[in-house]
């Protein structure tokens, strides 16, 4: 049993090494100059994504007209060669506004692996600044991750981060990369 599974491992380790740069539906790009290559020979991409909805202020949140509750949320995707997501490394602000300040405010970061040669091993980097009661709110942060070949451990880290900014009128901005 254990000798099958050592060799499915490896034989999901060879798959995911082979070099195919290709383009497909999820907007992953052919062009290389966007790819990174593990010392495997695993090439990735980091695709970023985003999300903002309109929040409910929490029940002790006093909100005018000019103000609101919106929850932002960045992050990044990392794709092998054979175009399967492997990693996704995110942060979520969730932030109450009333044009003049910050009201309310709450964030997280995570980090997930959806192949069992990847691991999360955790957030490495964190800068706040601002907050409640100011004009803004800006959450920069670092993940790990790392790529493990059977028998080997790790072989390649790569570590993505994503910054985001929010303001007291309701407005945001975002980066990620890697």
């Amino acid at each position: 049993m254990i000798r099958r599974l050592v060799f499915l491992l490896m034989v999901l380790a060879l798959l995911l090494s082979l070099n195919l740069v290709t383009a497909n539906a999820n907007g992953l790009e052919a062009n290389t100059h966007n790819w990174k290559r593990s010392p495997q020979g695993t090439y990735y991409i980091a695709i970023p994504f985003e999300s903002v909805s309109e929040s409910q202020p929490p029940k002790d949140i006093y909100t005018i007209s000019a103000g609101g509750c919106k929850i932002f949320t960045k992050g990044i995707d990392i794709y092998n060669s054979l175009q399967i997501k492997v990693a996704t490394y995110a942060q979520e602000i969730s932030w109450c506004y009333d044009g003049q300040k910050i009201t309310s405010l709450s964030h997280t970061r995570w980090g997930t692996v959806n192949f069992p040669i990847y691991q999360f091993n955790g957030n490495i980097g964190n800068t706040e600044s601002g907050g409640k009661g100011q004009a803004l709110y800006r959450a920069w942060t670092q993940g790990s991750f790392c790529e493990i070949a059977p028998g080997m451990g790790c072989v390649w880290n790569f570590y993505p981060w994503v910054d985001q900014y929010v303001f007291s009128d309701g407005s945001y901005w975002g980066n990620a990369g890697w």
